[in-house]
């Protein structure tokens, strides 16, 4: 799903995208939160229960408190830094590469230098 452009300390303005997943057990994973209109959240909503919200690294950040409010009984995860950078969001666990969450069953974590997070699955909704 696409979104606004994101704001860049280094003077750079990406199109923000996030990626929604649904995974085996039919329940719905935002990875890279972006701004969450009552559009999108009722679209998002008529894909499934958003169980899962995933900031990957210590920039697609910046929408996971907005995404955490629509969908408050949703699991937050980011990687160790972002706990720290983001003290004002409510984590509910560190990811690593060879500890997925369970319901996660099929996807798969890798972790670069470059690109923090990367998730693999067979149905992603984009």
């Amino acid at each position: 799903m696409g979104g606004p452009r994101a704001p860049n300390p280094h003077g750079i303005a990406p199109w923000c995208r996030m990626t929604v997943v649904r995974l085996r057990n039919r329940q719905l994973l935002l990875h890279s939160p972006i701004p969450i209109d009552a559009d999108m959240k009722a679209e998002i909503e008529g894909l499934g229960e958003v169980t899962h919200i995933v900031s990957p690294n210590l920039y697609h950040h910046l929408y996971a408190g907005e995404a955490q409010k629509a969908w408050p009984d949703a699991l937050l995860h980011g990687p160790e830094k972002i706990h720290r950078k983001r003290s004002d969001l409510k984590f509910n666990g560190i990811f690593h590469e060879d500890s997925p969450h369970s319901h996660w069953e099929g996807l798969r974590l890798v972790i670069k230098p470059l690109l923090p997070l990367v998730l693999s699955a067979p149905q992603i909704l984009n």
